[in-house]
């Protein structure tokens, strides 16, 4: 107010000449003093102050603060900051809840807290994590994509990849593998991994798409790492089911060059598995002399490694 400073000055002055009276009149000028500056304060209480004092850092009623801090958010000077407080106030009850188990209970709060500010990232990741909890994944994967359009939300975007990926799986128990293929590719947009890569490939088999099956295949060879066992092991897996898709489909050429591809540690005998059983399928497709041809170039290559062996 445009008085306190006089009031202080007076205060200062009562004080003073509270020390030169009796004790009796000392005690009633200091009261009055008092109730002289109590009333003051109270004539300069704002809205956001009767919120703040509502809501007591925690200890108050939270409904009458939400209707005290909404008030606030009508003035105009004291309107952002009051929407920023009661935001913030959401937030850490939606991460308390969401800390403690009760998803229910977070996902009302993060809901508000991104109603109070739709461009707040941590907000919309709450509510996506809260909706996860839920088993709500169409609604968690449209707030994914809406907090990474409309409030730059990293962790948004990374929630977004998770939630199509378990979609694109979902789809593939159904048989619905043209579906899930777009899932996956749209997560692999965002996380460029083996793992994602490798579903698209299984996508791509499943509907007979050698074309895309091979180029998947191709795409990941160098991104299996050695120590990478699982995915290593469902690399070959789906090399062998596309080399014999190749082959099924009459194109020699590319079963050739999938039979080369190998990421990094496949050992050699697991090379000549696959080798041997490709000659195999030669002879069941009525092809006995191209079937002979890979058998002998197998046995060929195995004695070229014995003589270098024996040579070093």
């Amino acid at each position: 107010c445009s008085s306190d400073l006089r009031t202080l000055r007076m205060e200062r002055t009562t004080l003073r000449t509270v020390g030169r009276l009796t004790p009796l009149l000392r005690w009633w000028v200091a009261g009055a003093a008092l109730i002289t500056a109590l009333g003051g304060t109270a004539g300069c209480s704002t809205p956001l102050d009767d919120a703040r004092l509502a809501w007591a850092d925690g200890e108050g009623d939270l409904d009458n603060a939400d209707a005290k801090y909404r008030e606030a958010m009508n003035d105009a000077d004291l309107g952002d900051l009051a929407t920023e407080e009661l935001r913030d106030i959401y937030l850490e009850l939606g991460k308390a809840a969401d800390k403690g188990g009760k998803a229910i209970n977070a996902e009302q709060y993060f809901r508000k807290a991104v109603e109070l500010d739709p461009a707040s990232a941590d907000a919309y990741s709450g509510l996506v994590g809260a909706l996860q909890d839920l088993y709500k994944f169409p609604e968690a994967l449209e707030m994914a994509e809406k907090g990474y359009k409309e409030a730059d939300c990293r962790n948004c975007h990374r929630q977004t990849a998770v939630l199509l990926i378990g979609r694109g799986d979902a789809f593939m128990q159904e048989s619905r593998w043209a579906e899930a293929e777009v899932d996956y590719v749209k997560a692999l947009e965002i996380i460029p991994d083996a793992a994602i890569w490798l579903a698209v490939v299984r996508a791509r088999y499943a509907q007979k798409d050698l074309a895309g099956s091979a180029k998947g295949l191709k795409s990941v060879t160098d991104m299996v790492l050695q120590n990478d066992l699982e995915n290593r092991r469902q690399y070959l897996e789906m090399r062998r089911a596309v080399v014999l898709l190749a082959l099924e489909q009459g194109d020699v050429p590319l079963a050739d060059e999938l039979l080369d591809l190998a990421p990094v540690g496949v050992k050699a005998e697991e090379q000549v598995g696959l080798s041997m059983e490709v000659a195999m399928e030669f002879n069941r497709l009525g092809k006995p002399d191209q079937a002979l041809a890979r058998l002998m170039a197998i046995v060929d290559a195995a004695a070229a490694g014995k003589d270098r062996k024996s040579v070093v």
